[in-house]
């Protein structure tokens, strides 16, 4: 009787277990689905962060180099539009230098001339001073004969 009821036993339990075990393989099938799209779903939040920051990233050396270039450029358009400036300073300064130089020699010329001048003066009085004296000597000597 034990064995019967033992047999009947197992055999009621055994829809009651094929249940159990297709529930429990469901339950997995759907933390295992739930799993996944959790970690799906981190992943793709991930994914979009690290996107954004490197279109930030790759924004701000793009304007990091941008930037860079904009200055070569403008410096390199000053050192072009100064170049003639600068041509034409350094030619303006040149004829100053040789105004100046003419200026120069002309006044010292002129103080020179104006000095021969003065000089020849002075050694012409001089000149005739001493040769009136010679000549007063001598009339002085002619007389005393």
């Amino acid at each position: 009787l034990r064995a019967v009821r033992t047999l009947q036993a197992h055999a009621r339990q055994r829809p009651v277990r094929r249940r159990y075990v297709h529930i429990r393989s469901l339950l997995t099938l759907m933390q295992a689905n739930l799993r996944r799209h959790q970690t799906r779903t981190r992943y793709l939040r991930q994914r979009q962060v690290l996107i954004r920051t490197q279109a930030r990233l790759r924004g701000a050396l793009a304007r990091r180099r941008f930037l860079r270039y904009l200055r070569a450029v403008r410096t390199l358009q000053a050192h072009a539009r100064q170049r003639p400036v600068r041509r034409r300073y350094v030619h303006i300064r040149s004829l100053l230098t040789l105004m100046q130089a003419n200026l120069r020699r002309h006044q010292t010329r002129t103080r020179y001339l104006r000095q021969r001048q003065v000089l020849i003066r002075t050694q012409a009085r001089l000149r005739g001073a001493l040769a009136r004296r010679r000549f007063l000597r001598y009339l002085r000597a002619v007389r005393t004969l």
